[in-house]
C-alpha cells in the first residue's frame, strides 16, 4: 500500500518530467503513463464516500483533501504529458479515452482546478486531430461556452480562460465553416468583456 504522500510526491516529479521529455515518454511509456493518470482521474470520490470505506484505486486509503491534491496534479501531468509538437501515433489510439474522460471531469467533477488542467488537456489533442475533432464537436464545445458565458464563474478567470483558449484552438482546428457560430458568439463575449473593462486583479 503506498501513501497518498508518497504518490503526490511522484506526480510532482513525473510531471516534470513531462515538462522536459514529454516527447520520449510518449513514445516509450503512453500506455502505462495514461493508465497510471486514469487510476486517479477516474475515481470517483462521492462514491467511495457513500460506501463504508474511503478506498480508491488499489486500496490506498484516500481522506477528501489527498483526494483532490492527487486528482489536482494528475490532471496537470496528463496535461503536459500530451503538450505534443508534433503528431505521435502511439497517442492516436488513447485520444478517444481521454477525450470522455476531460469531458466528464469538465461538467461533473467538484474540484475547480481539475476541471481547469482537463480543459486545457483538450487543447493539443484538438491540434492533432485537426478536423477530425468534429466527431467531439456536439459533446465538448457546448460545455466550454456554458463555462465561458456562466457569469457564475466569473470568480475563476483560468477556468474561463481556459475554455476561451481551448475554444479558440478547436475553431482553428475545424475551420470557420464550423466554427462559425460559435465561433461569433465567443468574439461577442470577448468583446463584452473588454467594454465592462477587465478586473486588476484579472489581467
Amino acid at each position: 500500500m503506498t501513501s497518498p504522500l508518497i504518490n503526490y510526491q511522484a506526480l510532482l516529479s513525473i510531471t516534470q518530467i513531462c515538462d522536459d521529455y514529454s516527447a520520449y515518454l510518449q513514445i516509450y511509456f503512453s500506455q502505462e503513463f495514461i493508465n497510471k493518470m486514469f487510476l486517479f482521474l477516474n475515481s470517483n470520490h462521492k462514491e467511495n464516500n457513500n460506501s463504508n470505506s474511503n478506498n480508491v484505486g488499489n486500496n490506498i486509503n484516500y481522506n477528501k483533501e489527498n483526494y483532490k491534491y492527487l486528482q489536482i496534479q494528475s490532471a496537470k501531468c496528463l496535461t503536459n504529458f500530451l503538450n505534443i509538437d508534433q503528431e505521435i501515433e502511439e497517442l492516436e489510439e488513447h485520444y478517444v479515452q481521454i477525450m470522455k474522460i476531460a469531458l466528464d471531469l469538465i461538467v461533473n467533477n467538484e474540484f475547480i482546478q481539475v476541471r481547469e488542467y482537463c480543459i486545457k488537456m483538450i487543447a493539443p489533442i484538438v491540434q492533432c486531430l485537426k478536423t477530425d475533432f468534429l466527431q467531439f464537436y456536439n459533446d465538448i464545445v457546448p460545455f466550454l461556452k456554458d463555462i465561458l458565458f456562466d457569469n457564475k464563474l466569473d470568480d475563476y478567470p483560468q477556468l474561463q480562460g481556459n475554455a476561451f483558449e481551448t475554444l479558440s484552438v478547436i475553431g482553428i482546428a475545424v475551420g470557420s465553416e464550423s466554427f462559425e457560430k460559435d465561433g461569433l458568439e465567443c468574439m461577442e463575449w470577448s468583446l463584452n468583456k473588454l467594454q465592462n473593462g477587465l478586473q486588476y486583479e484579472n489581467p
